[in-house]
């Protein structure tokens, strides 16, 4: 067997780091941008705030013009009619 014979690691000059000036990607966000943002998670969050209202009225309310925008009091019983008519147990387990 032949020995190993350990090598000698080359040098490697390491430059000091220049300091960048730039402000963290976050801190250069504008108003405009924060308003998209905001605007984009109303648009995402609308329809399942739109079922409930639509779930938790009546039927009266639903067809007027305009729609009523705040929830009913009506919620739990339409709940409770959807799973007497649908078997809806049943359905998760299948």
């Amino acid at each position: 067997m032949t020995a190993l014979t350990p090598t000698a690691m080359p040098e490697v000059s390491v430059e000091p780091s220049k300091k960048q000036n730039k402000a963290p990607r976050y801190k250069r966000m504008s108003p405009l941008s924060y308003v998209i943002l905001g605007l984009l998670m109303f648009l995402s969050c609308f329809p399942f705030y739109w079922m409930f209202v639509v779930a938790s009225n009546g039927q009266d309310v639903i067809a007027k013009v305009p729609p009523a925008l705040v929830p009913g009091d009506n919620f739990m019983n339409e709940v409770r009619a959807v799973l007497r008519t649908v078997p809806f147990g049943r359905n998760m387990i299948n």
